[in-house]
């Protein structure tokens, strides 16, 4: 039974389709193709990964409470002077 992977499992086909060298789309679906490669390749880090992607996240939400914080204060501030 014929898999949609293995379809495109040969690039030549793809070549051959779009008429000219390798086109972006055939590029984006070879890509596509080998995606689980680079899984496999970064399967021993993902505990690392999921840690720094959290403190990342940590990160830009200070940021973000802290430009919230400047907003607010900088709006009271124009309010006030709109009311003098």
């Amino acid at each position: 039974m014929p898999t949609a992977m293995g379809f495109f499992e040969n690039t030549s086909r793809v070549r051959s389709a779009v008429g000219y060298r390798m086109g972006y789309l055939a590029k984006l679906i070879e890509y596509c193709m080998n995606w689980h490669e680079l899984a496999e390749a970064i399967r021993p880090y993902h505990e690392i990964i999921t840690a720094l992607s959290t403190v990342v996240i940590a990160v830009l939400t200070i940021v973000l409470a802290y430009v919230a914080w400047r907003q607010t204060r900088d709006a009271r501030i124009l309010q006030r002077a709109y009311l003098m």
